[in-house]
């Protein structure tokens, strides 16, 4: 509510009044004693209202919020003038009051404007006076209510289908913000708060920043597919707005490609497959020395565009012969859910194991290459000797030391000693003998030498010297090996 400018103290209106009629009734009396002729309007007090300014322009408001002005009600004329019943077209608010004003005297009241659209407007406040020239007064009103706005194009970024493989450069989109208001906006805390597991990027690009009106700003959004189909994500931003404190931006987007697996096996075998996260491989072991075993390879498209792809020998073995040869074929297109077969033959010549690797790269993202793994064991026993090597050590005129020898089958046939375990001596005096030494023709049955040997076998050597000095042996184990028909093992033997 406004309020009447300090003044000097006033009478009331009643004792003015009365002040003034009496002072009134004494100047007619004297003018009629003197015989004065004054007109029609002799001793006529009237109260003269003026308000500064004469139009009251609150300029530009913005919506839903309040601006206010002052007017001065100015009394110019010989008696106190009293005003009230203020009133006002909205969006224009008037004072609520009743004054009066003294002669020569004037009071400010509030005026206010809460505008609640957009655009020019105009009205009056009127309020009554007791003024007879002028009842009631009018004083013109206008102002402008103003409003930020946010327009953000696109206000979906939908990058759609992109191909997803090895030559994919990654897709950018620019959202422009756009203020088509009449007020200005500031934009801050622009932030990617889902990233679709990294799949979009975003730069600012300096957007958080102050919109006025008319002004726009440009961000950029990326999408590099990480993996295959739909992913969405959002961007999201704060404004000064009213109607948009908070804007966020969807983002979306769809891979498609192709993808690359390949599975292995031996023949008739269970597959190792690139999907399951396995190594694929065709593992040909325990094959009869010239005889033949063999496996496939297969590579498949399980994607939903073309999948390109090439092979290659990183390494070539003889015993090995595929059909068709993948190495020799070039770039090999499949169609999506499309597959190529290779069947791998192993026709080994010598007891040593084969490998061989197939190198397949393609145009896949998310599986560029792949290998496979192919070999090839031929059965045969494999003698293993626990401790390979001994050395004894001894001060003085010990008693004679002794150690178990143990034998161990880690092949895949049976290993069977083919003659007798011997012992020679190679240097000093005869100082180790030799104790229950397996007969000829004994056999092992193969077993897992990756985890702990059974030690099936044993005989025992014992270290006797006749004096001091270094003693040296050789124990021979001959077996069925055919990599290592005879197994030498090493003896030294030192007594201080």
């Amino acid at each position: 509510m406004a309020r009447a400018a300090p003044r000097l103290f006033h009478p009331s209106v009643t004792t003015l009044r009365s002040v003034l009629q009496l002072r009134l009734a004494f100047a007619l009396g004297a003018l009629a004693v003197s015989g004065c002729d004054c007109g029609d309007n002799l001793g006529v007090l009237n109260a003269t209202i003026t308000v500064e300014p004469t139009t009251i322009d609150f300029g530009r408001v913005p919506v839903n919020s309040q601006k206010t002005l002052k007017m001065m009600i100015i009394n110019r004329g010989s008696f106190i003038a009293e005003v009230e019943n203020f009133t006002a077209d909205a969006p224009f608010i008037a004072p609520s009051i009743t004054s009066t004003v003294a002669t020569f005297d004037e009071i400010e009241v509030d005026v206010a404007m809460r505008p609640t659209s957009v655009g020019m407007v105009t009205g009056t406040l009127t309020f009554a006076t007791n003024d007879p020239e002028a009842p009631t007064i009018s004083v013109p009103l206008i102002g402008e209510g103003i409003e930020a706005a946010v327009r953000v194009e696109p206000s979906i970024v939908d990058f759609g289908e992109i191909l997803w493989n090895t030559q994919t450069q990654p897709s950018t989109v620019n959202v422009t913000v756009t203020n088509p208001g009449t007020d200005s906006f500031d934009l801050s805390n622009f932030t990617v708060v889902n990233n679709g597991g990294g799949a979009f990027t975003a730069d600012d690009m300096g957007i958080e920043q102050t919109f006025a009106p008319g002004a726009s700003a440009t961000f950029s959004v990326t999408y590099m597919p990480n993996a295959m189909g739909p992913v969405s994500g959002v961007i999201r931003f704060d404004t000064t707005t009213t109607a948009a404190p908070q804007i966020e931006v969807p983002l979306m987007g769809s891979a498609v490609g192709p993808e690359l697996e390949v599975c292995a096996g031996v023949q008739g075998g269970p597959e190792l497959c690139t999907a399951a996260g396995e190594a694929p491989a065709v593992q040909m072991l325990n094959v009869d020395r010239m005889g033949t075993a063999s496996g496939t390879i297969r590579i498949m498209n399980a994607g939903n565009r073309d999948l390109t792809y090439q092979s290659s020998f990183a390494r070539m073995e003889d015993e090995f012969s595929f059909n068709p040869d993948p190495s020799m074929a070039g770039q090999v297109i499949l169609t999506p859910n499309e597959e190529r077969t290779y069947m791998v033959t192993y026709t080994p010549a010598d007891y040593e194991f084969d490998i061989q690797t197939v190198i397949v790269g393609s145009n896949s993202a998310t599986r560029p290459t792949a290998s496979v793994l192919v070999r090839g064991e031929v059965g045969r026993p494999q003698v293993r000797v626990h401790p390979a090597e001994l050395n004894f050590q001894q001060t003085g005129a010990n008693p004679p030391a002794t150690v178990a020898i143990a034998l161990s089958n880690c092949g895949t046939r049976p290993l069977t000693t083919t003659g007798a375990v011997t012992l020679r001596t190679t240097q000093g005096p005869t100082a180790f003998t030799l104790n229950n030494t397996p007969n000829v023709g004994t056999q092992l049955p193969d077993e897992d030498c990756n985890s702990q040997p059974q030690l099936q076998l044993q005989f025992q050597v014992t270290f006797d010297p006749p004096g001091q000095g270094v003693h040296r042996a050789e124990i021979d184990i001959p077996t069925n090996d055919p990599n290592t028909p005879v197994f030498t093992m090493m003896i030294t033997g030192t007594r201080n």
